[in-house]
């Protein structure tokens, strides 16, 4: 975030197609116009941002079976970017691919209450897994937070998302890697939000936040030493022209100072902040009379900020400055000229009066930047996260006349990593769209996972990524457009910009539904324009905290519908302009979880009650509930999908996949393998328009594709039951 003073020193198918089919059973089909009918009975029947899984079994009121809710333990970010290209992925990531004969395998395809074996045809089913590299390889942020000036040209930036830092050439090429995770090995980093650089003694110093320590580094990447005595929760870091190194530690509330070769040192109590919790690191600088200036929040909301200046000893220096806007953050350039940044107005500060507290100069830099670094004399260098206005990038600025002298833009990571697939869409022909836990949305072409001679060495190929604040899930309307409906879940805190349209009100959390539309692009919808946006705001409580969206867009009906778990309704907006809806209540039915997953197929739209194994289907045209279906199995479901010719795939905590027909009846069912003590439930299922069946599992960083599997649905399984329920 500084120069060093010496630096001169130096249902998802969720697809609709509507394929003519037999069977019959009590109730229209809505879905049709021609006598085809669906059972309706009910018949007796699972910056802190990392554990998003369990998201998926735990809406609103946590999971039951001991599943763990999973919101990050890394801090957010207002982060709205365009789709940018991606490339073929390294050799790295591979497909493995596995053919098994129907039975072959404990639970490949069984008969289930009473439909024999018999009915079933034997068929080949192709498996295959795709698995994400191990770590993100070189290039690309998520989330940087913080900035340093190299000491042989270009910077260094630290991504809290991605735990670990990168030098980076005036061409933003990466030449250096510094930590990864998390982790807490010695080379590991975990949730870092501060970087310093010594040009003198060559070294990188990064604040490895919760691992309660500081980690240095030599220029090449190569670990040297660990710092942890007296530290809780280091952020900013800076440095003295002898070596030492200050950390702003918020758990003390205290600059807690280490020499050269690693010893505590000073420790100088300061104000304490406003949260417990930082997103970004408070402003910490060295001076070139070698004191300290530190950017304090006031632990009171909407007083003023102060900037404190001590003597490496402790020192309280005159005077205290104090200013109502939002000090982000502190620098000084080779000359010794002191570079402010105001959140509040996203401007860089020159010549600060530290009397009155007026400024010489004031530069706007624009929404999402987060970081400030003098470089040489009249040169700062400023960092901004991913937004509407653009990618993450550095941007280099004249403090002289104001203006941007050049800018590097800072690409996502390469698609063939991620830490977790959340949600699935199979809708898009020969595309997969990934939502994973990083709020990104891959976009995967589909044709190399059976194109390939040697199945072991073939590759998912992303035509596109990218990265929305709160994203929790992603479709393809369905239509010619090629259009994107995103939901997302946002809610505010005191580090939010409360000037960014994209924040919800103070105390308020917002659940927003958004059309995106296609660029000219290779990709082919690369989302440049939002089409419209309805979004519904709610105070946070405990419950609208947990709160799940699933969507699904219905060109049948002209309306897109989500699940907002929380409130236990279905959301509607019109499909074309966006304009709201009245909701559609679901019952209050007991059990935890609640409500997990929605689906439309051929029965109307379907919501999944986890925790009373229950399906509610709904008229897709009038809310209404047609029907109540009761999960004839034990464990608990997690996700569905609809299958183009009617029924569903479940996918339920004990690895299994379910082909469910309108009764509740599981008919036949495929083990996943491996176990929830090894890689966790899968996380979503999808199914394509050509029935092929896709598993998201967060733990296991994989997606599963089943092709061939359940295969046709037999007779017996649409038997109409005397047993119905409206």
């Amino acid at each position: 975030m500084e120069r060093s003073a010496n630096a001169e020193t130096n249902m998802t198918c969720k697809s609709r197609l509507h394929p003519q089919g037999s069977g019959s059973s009590v109730g229209t089909n809505p879905r049709r116009g021609d006598d085809h009918h669906v059972c309706t009975s009910k018949l007796p029947r699972t910056r802190n941002r990392f554990c998003l899984l369990l998201l998926w079994v735990g809406v609103g009121v946590g999971f039951g079976m001991g599943l763990a809710v999973a919101v990050a333990a890394v801090p957010r970010r207002p982060a709205w970017s365009g789709l940018t290209s991606a490339s073929a992925y390294p050799s790295r990531e591979v497909l493995s691919a596995v053919a098994f004969q129907a039975g072959d395998r404990a639970g490949g395809t069984t008969a289930v209450r009473g439909i024999q074996a018999a009915a079933l045809s034997v068929q080949q089913v192709d498996q295959r897994i795709w698995r994400s590299a191990r770590d993100p390889g070189p290039g690309g942020v998520v989330e940087p937070v913080d900035l340093a000036v190299h000491p042989d040209g270009g910077w260094l930036v630290l991504d809290v998302q991605l735990h670990r830092a990168q030098s980076l050439t005036s061409k933003g090429i990466t030449n250096v890697v510094f930590g990864g995770g998390p982790g807490a090995d010695a080379t590991d980093l975990d949730g870092p939000l501060g970087i310093a650089v010594d040009a003198v003694r060559e070294r990188v110093y990064l604040a490895d936040t919760r691992n309660q320590r500081i980690v240095a580094y030599d220029l090449d990447g190569m670990h040297q030493s660990t710092l942890t005595e007296g530290l809780q929760q280091p952020e900013a870091l800076t440095l003295l022209p002898d070596g030492r190194v200050y950390a702003y530690d918020r758990g003390r509330s205290a600059l807690v100072a280490h020499t050269a070769d690693g010893e505590p040192d000073a420790v100088v109590p300061v104000q304490r902040a406003i949260s417990n919790i930082a997103e970004l690191p408070s402003g910490l600088a060295t001076s070139p009379r070698a004191t300290l200036f530190f950017a304090a929040e006031h632990p009171i909301p909407n007083q003023p900020n102060v900037l404190y200046e001590f003597r490496a000893d402790g020192e309280t220096l005159r005077p205290r400055t104090l200013v109502r806007w939002r000090m982000r953050d502190v620098s000084f350039d080779a000359a010794g000229e002191m570079l402010l940044l105001d959140g509040t107005e996203h401007a860089m500060v020159v010549g600060l009066d530290r009397d009155s507290g007026e400024a010489r100069s004031r530069t706007p830099l624009g929404r999402g930047v987060v970081a400030l670094a003098g470089g040489d004399p009249g040169v700062a260098h400023a960092l901004f996260q991913a937004n509407e206005l653009g990618p993450a990038r550095v941007a280099t600025v004249d403090t002289r006349s104001g203006q941007v002298t050049s800018q590097v833009a800072l690409p996502l990571p390469d698609g063939a990593w991620t830490p977790g697939p959340l949600r699935l869409d199979a809708r898009p022909a020969g595309r997969l769209l990934v939502v994973d836990i990083l709020e990104r949305l891959l976009v995967w072409n589909t044709d190399a996972w059976g194109a390939a001679p040697n199945p072991s060495e073939a590759r998912v190929h992303a035509a596109a990524q990218a990265r929305w604040n709160g994203l929790v899930g992603a479709t393809h309307v369905g239509d010619a457009s090629g259009d994107l409906v995103l939901s997302r879940v946002r809610a505010s805190d005191t580090y939010d910009d409360p000037a960014d349209p994209d924040v919800p009100r103070p105390g308020m959390r917002v659940v927003r539904l958004e059309r995106v539309g296609p660029a000219e692009d290779p990709s082919g919808i690369v989302p440049s324009a939002r089409r419209w946006r309805m979004e519904v705001q709610a105070p946070i409580t405990r419950t609208d905290f947990g709160v799940l969206v699933a969507v699904e867009p219905d060109t049948d009906t002209g309306q897109v519908v989500a699940l907002d778990a929380a409130q236990g309704v279905v959301l509607r907006a019109a499909l074309d302009d966006g304009a709201r809806q009245s909701n559609w209540p679901l019952p209050s039915w007991s059990g935890v979880p609640g409500w997990v997953d929605l689906a439309i197929g051929e029965e109307g739209v379907v919501a999944l009650h986890a925790g009373a194994r229950r399906l509610a289907v709904l008229d897709p045209t009038s809310g209404a509930m047609t029907a109540e279906v009761d999960l004839r199995f034990e464990a608990l479901p997690l996700r569905i999908a609809a299958r183009p010719a009617g029924g569903w795939i479940v996918v339920t905590v004990d690895r299994r996949l379910h082909a469910v027909d309108a009764t509740g009846t599981s008919w036949a069912t495929w083990d996943l393998g491996g176990s929830v003590a090894q890689l966790g439930a899968p996380s979503d299922v999808a199914v394509d328009a050509e029935d092929v069946v896709y598993v998201a599992d967060l733990e296991d960083r994989s997606v599963q594709r089943l092709a061939g599997w359940p295969g046709a649905q037999p007779t017996g399984g649409r038997l109409a039951l005397p047993l119905l329920r409206r």
